[in-house]
């Protein structure tokens, strides 16, 4: 009897006091993503730094890699986009580390579609709240 009371005791102990189901971590991951895009329209710099972590690195789609510095700059710059928006998204989430697929449909500064692409993102979750470690993207072909 004691035995069973104490293996029921560490089943329970064991279980997380939380539990988050796959579906909200992916709106969470989905909600991030559209921030991100959000803060880098309105250059916000605070946001970045928060999201971005300090080992992010990003392979773009001319090919072109950056850090998180880098990339802060390069966005901090930038007037090439009157809207960023991602689609399509597919989230998958192994523990604490999540990869995020999906679909640009950017806008240039004079309303125009800019090229399409897919992108990867690697995310992780530190202290509670998701950070983006690395990004790749391709760009599409124009149709």
């Amino acid at each position: 009897m004691l035995r069973t009371a104490f293996v029921v005791i560490l089943f329970f102990a064991a279980l997380p006091i939380r539990a988050q189901t796959p579906d909200s971590v992916e709106k969470q991951l989905t909600d991030l993503r559209a921030q991100l895009n959000d803060a880098l329209l309105r250059k916000d710099r605070a946001f970045m730094e928060r999201t971005l972590a300090d080992e992010y690195y990003c392979i773009h789609s001319n090919g072109i890699a950056t850090t998180k510095r880098e990339e802060i700059t390069a966005w901090m710059a930038m007037t090439a986009y009157s809207a960023v928006q991602t689609t399509d998204h597919h989230v998958r989430v192994y523990g604490t580390v999540a990869i995020v697929n999906g679909r640009t449909a950017n806008k240039t500064a004079e309303g125009r579609p800019a090229p399409a692409s897919v992108f990867t993102d690697l995310f992780v979750k530190r202290d509670g709240r998701w950070q983006l470690v690395g990004c790749q993207a391709t760009r599409l072909p124009s149709n």
